[in-house]
């Protein structure tokens, strides 16, 4: 959160024409006035439910999905762990892995942490500090590595521009070695 990936998703899909696939959660809270601390078991399941049917409504060849439901795991345990959150359960961790559709996912471009999360008035500000905020992104490639997704990760850590003509580069040749 917080540092650029939904405006990079985003662009990257308009600037190709493909499908961008948005954060679950967030349209979720958006559309159901939640905060972070107001989040429950069943609204971490829906994330998963909502991520895993707009993936796979995607039928294209070359999406960009904004995050996936690995992410949303790693939130969740997170959360689990947050003293202050108490309806997170550890529970609902076993029930969201249960939810969970591994894609087949060519390439995990993953945004390290460079500053604390922007206080829009819906993100949950007590796991705000880059200090958590690193801990939880070494959570979220803990589970990716654990996935299966090692070999497919690759890490952004330039500004916008850098970000986005790296991926545009890589999905240039995707999309020239499949014609």
């Amino acid at each position: 959160a917080s540092d650029g990936k939904t405006t990079l998703a985003r662009d990257i899909a308009a600037y190709f024409q493909i499908p961008h696939i948005p954060e679950a959660a967030r349209v979720y809270m958006e559309e159901h006035q939640l905060k972070d601390e107001e989040l429950t078991d069943e609204d971490f399941l829906a994330f998963i439910r909502l991520q895993n049917e707009w993936t796979n409504a995607a039928h294209d060849s070359v999406i960009i999905s904004d995050t996936d439901t690995i992410t949303t795991l790693a939130y969740t345990i997170s959360y689990a762990n947050d003293p202050c959150i108490r309806a997170i359960s550890f529970d609902s961790i076993e029930k969201i892995k249960r939810e969970i559709q591994i894609f087949d996912w060519e390439k995990i471009y993953v945004l390290p942490p460079k500053n604390t999360y922007v206080d829009d008035g819906l993100r949950y500000m007590n796991q705000a500090d880059l200090e958590v905020r690193n801990t939880n992104f070494s959570l979220l490639i803990q589970l990716l590595d654990s996935y299966g997704f090692h070999d497919k990760i690759t890490y952004l850590s330039g500004n916008y521009w850098e970000n986005f003509i790296a991926v545009k580069q890589y999905i240039q040749n995707i999309m020239s070695n499949e014609q």
